[in-house]
């Protein structure tokens, strides 16, 4: 076994680990989002380390709170500044207090409308 694989996890075990597929972790790194710890020169084939898994869990985190992969790479290049998140975050939740405004508004106005 080579040593500089000792203790890292092949990609079928790293993604196995995060419940995602080995194609999910190949589109994260043609997204820019993660770079293996070690790749083989030879075969191409790719390992993780615990930060890669980590790194994996907070990019799922990132993705369920509705952050797309630029926004997520930017966080990442920016050495994990949370600041740009955070206001993509309120922006998200200001259009969506309008449109629950907005809603309700014409939940009011259509059954006034049908009471008539």
């Amino acid at each position: 076994m080579d040593d500089k694989i000792k203790g890292l996890f092949p990609i079928t075990h790293a993604a196995a680990a995060c419940g995602l597929s080995r194609s999910t972790l190949m589109r994260m790194e043609e997204r820019g989002l993660l770079t293996p710890a070690y790749i083989v020169p030879k075969s191409g084939r790719r390992y993780y380390d615990n930060h890669n898994i980590s790194r994996i869990l907070q990019i799922q985190q990132f993705q369920s709170m509705g952050f797309s992969a630029e926004e997520t790479a930017s966080y990442f290049t920016q050495g994990g500044d949370a600041a740009e998140l955070l206001a993509i975050l309120q922006d998200k939740l200001s259009l969506l207090q309008r449109n629950v405004e907005e809603l309700r508004i014409r939940t009011c106005t259509g059954a006034a409308f049908y009471r008539k």
